[in-house]
């Protein structure tokens, strides 16, 4: 039995991937709802993705040399259209700021990734 505060914290997620428009590493999630945000509560957060995967309102994406990606499915959508009311208006409107502000940094963090290697001078 889920309680009322999992179910809204499960469309705050979704509403996330929504807005964000681009598929997610785990650990970027986390930093959004949770570490800068604080909408969803961090021990929860990654439950939370895993349940959503389970119910097919998240899908996995296998990148190369990359981190597994999260993205909103298709029935996740579907599912936020639904119940989209449930999420707090005021907290709506500031993941929807959020994400225009922050969009392109956290894909850049996400495309952008490091390759170290020794010169040839040490």
């Amino acid at each position: 039995m889920h309680s009322a505060n999992e179910t809204t914290n499960k469309l705050i997620m979704l509403f996330v991937f929504d807005k964000m428009e681009i598929p997610l590493v785990e650990d970027t999630v986390v930093d959004i709802c949770s570490v800068t945000n604080e909408w969803i509560p961090q021990m929860e957060c990654r439950i939370l993705i895993h349940d959503l995967l389970e119910s097919d309102l998240l899908c996995s994406i296998v990148a190369p040399n990359q981190d597994m990606l999260y993205a909103i499915t298709a029935a996740g959508r579907e599912c936020l259209a639904h119940f989209f009311i449930r999420i707090p208006a005021s907290l709506r409107d500031h993941v929807s700021e959020f994400v225009s502000e922050n969009r392109m940094m956290y894909r850049r963090k996400q495309e952008y990734l490091p390759d170290y290697f020794k010169n040839a001078d040490g």
